[in-house]
């Protein structure tokens, strides 16, 4: 009698093994791609922040130097460089501000003849794409609004003002597409030109 013996091998089949590569691959490629767009959000958030922060410490500083100026003095350039000249009482040194939509906001404080950065201002990347780039730079003297009346120290006090606005678009990381752009209005007021509007009654 002969004497018959099965014997059963563990492990997977073929189609197993398949479905199973096919899971492992699918979960790795989807967490490749959860980090990879994890990374993308993460760069386009600090492009986001350094020109939050560059806009606010560049105006910070033209707030301060126009406020202690008497007379200001815009002249554009070209279509993309405007240059600011401050003028002061009691001194004949000025302030010169060069604004570049290519290569930022840089300061001449009147000790030499070189414009220095306000803060860095890197828009291109290692690949030579945008991460962001300034846009539009405007100085102008508060606009009188519809059916507005204002008396005689009002205007004073409104020849002695200035509007800025600044605007600074966004690219997206790595497709350098504008996504967003960033506005910055400030109001200025100048005590200096104030008074010197009135005693000279320069309004």
């Amino acid at each position: 009698m002969k004497k018959i013996i099965n014997k059963k091998l563990n492990g997977f089949t073929l189609i197993e093994s398949l479905v199973s590569i096919v899971i492992v691959s699918s979960i790795s490629f989807s967490m490749f791609f959860a980090f990879y767009q994890l990374q993308r959000n993460l760069v386009n958030e600090d492009y986001k922040s350094d020109m939050i922060n560059y806009g606010n410490r560049v105006l910070d500083d033209m707030e301060e130097e126009i406020s202690k100026s008497y007379q200001l003095v815009k002249i554009n350039q070209s279509l993309n460089n405007t240059t600011i000249e401050l003028y002061f009482n009691n001194t004949q040194k000025k302030i010169k501000y060069l604004i570049s939509l290519e290569n930022g906001v840089k300061k001449n404080d009147g000790e030499s003849n070189r414009y220095t950065p306000i803060d860095i201002y890197i828009p291109k990347d290692d690949e030579d794409r945008y991460k962001y780039k300034i846009t539009n730079f405007e100085i102008n003297q508060p606009t009188l609004t519809s059916g507005s009346v204002f008396s005689y120290e009002a205007n004073m006090a409104r020849f002695a003002s200035y509007e800025i606005n600044l605007e600074i678009d966004l690219y997206n990381y790595p497709n350098e597409q504008v996504v967003e752009t960033l506005q910055f209005n400030r109001r200025i007021f100048s005590p200096a030109k104030y008074i010197y509007n009135v005693k000279t009654n320069n309004a």
